[in-house]
């Protein structure tokens, strides 16, 4: 279960047509109008609390659980977000900071122009050019889609006409949305005061029979429309002495602009003590395959499980011309044995390694999944795009096309 409570402060509450015409291109009121009264009655309360206020701010506390995983890891948060129709991508400006268990934190900021990174523990600043698209599954857009009510709202006022269910259930109504057939949302709305009071999201990856599940409870305490001066604001840090430590071009790098690995980074793969699901110690540099391939991976990222057959089919199609892939994950070490044995269960065979996080913050690795290839010189090498294109990308060096 992922309990997400938000305390958030009663505004001026109207219906943001023009708003929603802008985020979503369509009135949701007249898009459902052939589905039934108590749905429309239903879509017109959550579309009336859209705050037509012109910032908001709130706090959130989530419990999540991802893919493989048995137990919810609780992470606790603030949230602003500011009406601007300048911003092209969302017509909002918003801001998510993520309290750490030390208590220091660390914070994105995401205005029309410019995306901010903010980190109490250096007292630095980053900043870069915001996307100029959006880019499903990148890291801003799931701060959207988790955190920002519009956001949270939007698979509910939007859906198909099949895809959305409705019932009058005593206090609350209950909304329920079929993505697809491993994707589901829940949201209960409370009668009186016509607030969320919880929200469920469901992912299942077909290939492995693993779920990812986030339930949110909402606790609309307090409610008020004045943002804290110190959220949505990059000079209030700049006026405590906050200094930009590092540049980037974009928040949400994309492999294609990565060359390649620094000397330094290469040697840390090559000798890094991995571990695999029986404990056993693993270093590349003890693999004598002539081409290696690396699969950077984690057990919530539905891209990278479903690319696992592909994969599968390939270290088998190569096996006779020396050719070997292995999984590396950085983010679930501390359930590496269950997933190695359901991925073995699914006939998933290449060998699974297991490393920290800081391995892929040292190589500069922030999107998944990511391929690498060791050569038969050992010199590590990015293959992009997706298992098709490594398979091409084999194939010529094999001279086999």
């Amino acid at each position: 279960m992922v309990v997400m409570k938000f305390s958030t402060c009663y505004g001026r509450i109207a219906l943001l047509y023009p708003i929603l015409a802008v985020l979503f291109g369509t009135n949701p009121i007249l898009s459902q109008s052939e589905t039934g009264d108590l749905k429309r009655e239903v879509l017109q309360v959550m579309d009336s609390l859209l705050l037509a206020s012109p910032a908001l701010s709130y706090k959130a506390m989530m419990l999540f659980k991802g893919m493989g995983e048995d137990t919810y890891e609780e992470r606790h948060f603030s949230v602003a977000l500011k009406w601007n129709e300048n911003n092209p991508l969302h017509a909002y400006d918003f801001e998510v900071r993520e309290t750490l268990p030390n208590g220091e934190w660390y914070s994105i900021i995401s205005l029309d122009t410019l995306v901010y990174v903010v980190y109490t523990g250096t007292k630095g600043m980053g900043v870069s050019n915001a996307p100029a698209y959006i880019n499903k599954g990148s890291y801003i857009e799931t701060l959207w889609e988790y955190f920002i009510l519009p956001a949270v709202y939007a698979p509910f006022l939007y859906p198909t006409s099949d895809g959305l269910k409705v019932e009058d259930v005593g206090s609350v109504y209950y909304l329920h949305r079929s993505i697809s057939d491993r994707a589901s949302r829940e949201i209960w709305i409370d009668k009186t005061t016509r607030l969320p009071q919880k929200y469920i999201d469901v992912n299942r990856s077909r290939e492995l029979d693993l779920s990812q599940e986030m339930e949110v409870a909402f606790y609309f305490d307090t409610l008020c429309h004045t943002l804290p001066d110190d959220m949505l604001s990059p000079g209030y840090y700049t006026s405590l002495g906050y200094t930009q430590r590092f540049d980037f071009e974009e928040i949400d790098i994309q492999i294609e602009t990565v060359s390649g690995l620094s000397d330094v980074a290469q040697k840390l793969l090559l000798s890094y003590a991995f571990v695999n699901g029986e404990n056993d110690t693993i270093r590349l540099t003890g693999m004598t395959s002539r081409y290696i391939v690396l699969d950077f991976w984690y057990a919530s990222c539905l891209p990278c499980l479903r690319a696992m057959p592909a994969l599968r089919d390939m270290a088998e199609k190569f096996s006779r011309e020396d050719v070997v892939v292995a999984g590396i994950n950085c983010f679930n070490a501390d359930i590496r044995h269950s997933l190695t044995s359901k991925f073995r269960d699914k006939n998933i065979d290449f060998p699974l390694l297991f490393g920290s996080r800081d391995l892929v913050q040292h190589l500069g690795i922030n999107s998944f999944p990511t391929y690498l290839l060791i050569t038969p010189e050992r010199e590590i090498e990015f293959l992009f795009g997706g298992v098709a294109e490594v398979e091409q990308a084999l194939m010529r060096l094999l001279g086999k096309e």
